[in-house]
């Protein structure tokens, strides 16, 4: 049978695999291996605590077919070593070159990518051995400098997703990355143009927009009404961390409470600022209206988008310049018909139109924030019309599945022919 007539081998490459903060990388590979692709997917380090969901049935079934390593103290590290300098030295002191010249100035960047280079030496072995054909990271910081050494290494076309804060908080490299890849796929629009700026003389018609959608037909929506006995029911995902804004969320409540509002929000997620949170709730008397849920997993989560009566993300760009993508969370509500009230930061602004399929508000407004909240409790027929858009648009530009078909034609064009090359 011809090489062509069937699907790329594809590695993916990402920091932590599978990741409970990071299910759309999961549900990707996921959907790739249903159509017949052979995924093979690589971390570069093993999870810390509250990063997997152990119970999730679909992390635990990557999690069997996933390779990782220590960085250096195993017996494949040096040997990975020793066949690339025996078998490709022109090509590992090149990657050892970038090293040197390309993160000098950056010493945080060249100390972690020392770390990484030998384990990145042994993924280059191991996906050679397995007849990789195509290899995809996920975020343009360390996952792509691993991707741009194990292609140089092995001469495996690669690619890479960039989502939001890789590409706005890094730029070791950054050209190398883009001139090297087969192509790039800026997650929206805000983002490949931040890419571009940091990659001068680049090509452009190597970045391309591919947005990380969702699957529209895993959520129905469930028509929009008011349940009398019970309160006006809210919900936000996303990891306990500064940009995602959570302190606003409780602040603006406090108010809406004051006010009269009989309301309840449901807070899915994990992360340091557990505590703080906890401390504002409390200093509000929130503890029966604002619930931390912890890490969930997805099924749970799909439960609990049925049962909310709006959807809220309150992020900001945090002190460290980290802001959001299009949230993943954001996407499923709009395609379940929530109502969705959204800061107007990162690509947000991209999915998210002010009255029409959802709500804006300026970020750290808690002003704002709490009336954007008290006008959708009080008019039914607007979260009605605002659900109603907000799974149009999902359905119509963010659905996985198309988007998807294009980067796996992508993957098929740019796929490494062994046969031909080896």
């Amino acid at each position: 049978m011809p090489l062509t007539t069937r699907e790329p081998r594809v590695a993916y490459l990402a920091s932590v695999f599978p990741k409970v903060s990071e299910t759309f990388v999961a549900n990707e590979v996921l959907a790739l291996r249903r159509r017949g692709v052979e995924v093979i997917p690589f971390a570069i380090r093993r999870h810390r605590a509250g990063e997997l969901l152990a119970d999730d049935p679909d992390h635990a079934e990557l999690l069997r077919v996933t390779h990782y390593s220590p960085y250096l103290w195993c017996p494949e590290v040096p040997r990975a070593l020793w066949w690339a300098l025996r078998t490709r030295p022109g090509p590992l002191f090149r990657c050892i070159g970038l090293i040197l010249r390309g993160l000098s100035r950056y010493p945080e960047e060249f100390f972690k990518t020392w770390m990484l280079f030998p384990k990145t030496v042994r993924f280059a072995r191991e996906m050679a051995q397995a007849g990789v054909e195509h290899l995809h990271a996920h975020w343009a910081s360390y996952p792509t400098t691993a991707a741009l050494f194990i292609s140089l290494l092995t001469d495996i076309p690669y690619s890479f997703t960039c989502h939001a804060h890789d590409v706005y908080l890094f730029e070791a490299l950054f050209p190398e990355k883009l001139k090297h890849c087969a192509f790039a796929s800026p997650a929206h629009e805000h983002v490949r143009q931040e890419l571009l700026r940091k990659c001068p003389g680049g090509d452009p018609a190597k970045a391309l927009v591919l947005r990380v959608g969702v699957d529209v037909d895993q959520f129905t929506p469930v028509p929009y009404h008011r349940r009398p006995d019970a309160p006006w029911q809210m919900l936000a995902v996303g990891r306990l961390a500064p940009m995602k804004g959570h302190v606003y969320l409780v602040r603006a409540l406090a108010r809406l409470v004051a006010s009269g509002a009989r309301v309840q929000c449901r807070i899915v997620g994990e992360g340091p600022l557990r505590g703080e949170l906890e401390a504002e709730i409390r200093s509000h008397g929130l503890e029966e209206t604002v619930l931390l849920l912890g890490a969930r997993p997805n099924e749970e989560v799909r439960r609990s988008l049925s049962e909310a009566d709006v959807f809220v993300l309150p992020s900001i760009v945090a002190p460290d310049g980290q802001t959001e993508g299009i949230p993943f969370a954001l996407m499923e509500a709009m395609a379940c018909g929530l109502p969705v009230v959204a800061s107007e930061v990162g690509g947000i602004r991209e999915l998210v139109r002010h009255d029409e399929n959802g709500l804006l508000v300026s970020p750290g407004d808690v002003d704002l924030l709490a009336s954007s909240l008290q006008r959708l409790y009080e008019d039914d027929d607007l979260s009605i019309r605002l659900g109603a858009a907000a799974r149009e648009t999902v359905v119509r530009s963010y659905n996985a599945q198309v988007e998807l078909s294009k980067k796996l034609a992508l993957f098929r064009e740019h796929r490494r022919e062994w046969s031909r090359s080896s």
